[in-house]
């Protein structure tokens, strides 16, 4: 999400301090604090809590603080051209995500939390005050390649559409439409998780209430592109990435494509976030929505001779070096034969970087303090 101005709220920063207490229960997980999940409870999920269920375990486990191996392995991508919604291409999405298991051979998207409609064969996503939002993920995941949504987003004050690319520790690639902007587009990358709110740009389209148009990424080793109406209206370079740290600060590892409608105009959010998204969302103008006409995903190819996929290979595994007291050890992952299953987690919860949990509670109490 893209706005400089976006910072923690007291009620974010409580929330904090209240993460970091439950990690110690075992109850969390963050690669921000270095805190890891427990044997009971191996996998960390996309939101941050240790649990061993599918929704822990799969889409979105992160293997940086999960116990080791206890993230199931991810499909690989295959292409996929859905050009409408019709009978078939709905069968496709389950809409029970509890009862998902990994079958992306039957499914091309989960319906992850909200409600979604199908009319004039599209998919339409709705929120309202009761869910939410909404919000969609493809089964597969995907290491570089063409990715492109025909879509109508929605135009009010306090609602936020989005097309992203997300991998399970963090690397993201957005485009976000603030619906109090209409016919603006907001494209932004985060790389493993790291707040950098510099990174995003806008762009202007013509667009109207009813219009429809064609989104995109082009993600390569070397570069990304966004698009619009199949013009390509940015371009990052991998060699323009390099950080303080002497790393490429460059979205580089297996992610689903996703899409979503979600409030900014609500309490609950930074008082940045509820600014950017045009204040206010007015539920009684709802529902809200977000509608899909076509999408299509065309694979990549990694030059990397470390990164060879094999005929047979159908997943994607990470594994983890070593850390030491004051830092978490480095994911890295590889194609596997292996089938989308989980293994069993390994070591019990412990606190990988001290001086960082340290820091966190420290800075929290000046800030409540002063």
């Amino acid at each position: 999400m893209y706005n400089a101005r976006r910072v923690l709220s007291i009620t974010a920063l409580m929330g904090l301090i209240a993460s970091t207490v439950a990690v110690l229960n075992g109850g969390s997980c963050s690669a921000a604090t270095g805190l890891t999940c427990p044997t009971k409870n191996p996998c960390c999920s996309e939101f941050g809590h240790c649990g061993d269920t599918n929704a822990h375990c799969r889409g979105g486990c992160d293997p940086r603080v999960s116990a080791p191996d206890a993230c199931s392995n991810t499909p690989i991508c295959q292409d996929l051209d859905i050009k409408m919604f019709d009978r078939t291409s709905w069968s496709r999405i389950t809409q029970k995500p509890e009862d998902y298991n990994g079958e992306a051979d039957d499914y091309d998207f989960t319906l992850d939390k909200g409600s979604i409609t199908r009319e004039d064969n599209m998919l339409t996503m709705m929120m309202d005050e009761e869910n939410k939002g909404t919000r969609l993920s493809s089964t597969r995941y995907m290491l570089y390649g063409e990715f492109n949504a025909r879509m109508k987003v929605t135009g009010s004050n306090g609602v936020i559409s989005t097309m992203i690319l997300m991998s399970d520790i963090h690397d993201e690639v957005d485009w976000e439409f603030v619906g109090a902007k209409t016919g603006e587009g907001q494209s932004n990358y985060y790389f493993q998780g790291q707040t950098d709110y510099t990174n995003g740009d806008t762009h202007a389209f013509p667009n109207t209430a009813d219009e429809f148009h064609d989104f995109g990424f082009n993600w390569t080793e070397d570069k990304l592109e966004w698009k619009i109406d199949g013009v390509v209206v940015r371009t990052l370079k991998k060699a323009d990435t390099m950080g303080w740290d002497k790393v490429s600060h460059f979205p580089a590892s297996p992610s689903r494509l996703q899409f979503s409608v979600w409030p900014s105009g609500i309490e609950d959010v930074s008082p940045g976030s509820y600014e950017w998204g045009g204040g206010a969302i007015h539920w009684n103008q709802g529902p809200f929505k977000a509608t899909i006409q076509s999408i299509s995903i065309k694979c990549g190819e990694s030059r990397s001779s470390e990164i060879d996929v094999a005929p047979d290979d159908v997943s994607w595994q990470y594994s983890m070096s070593q850390g030491n007291q004051t830092s978490l050890g480095q994911a890295s992952f590889q194609p596997s034969s292996e089938p989308y299953k989980a293994s069993d987690g390994g070591l019990s919860l412990h606190v990988s970087s001290p001086f960082t949990l340290m820091v966190t509670l420290t800075l929290s109490l000046l800030y409540f303090i002063f």
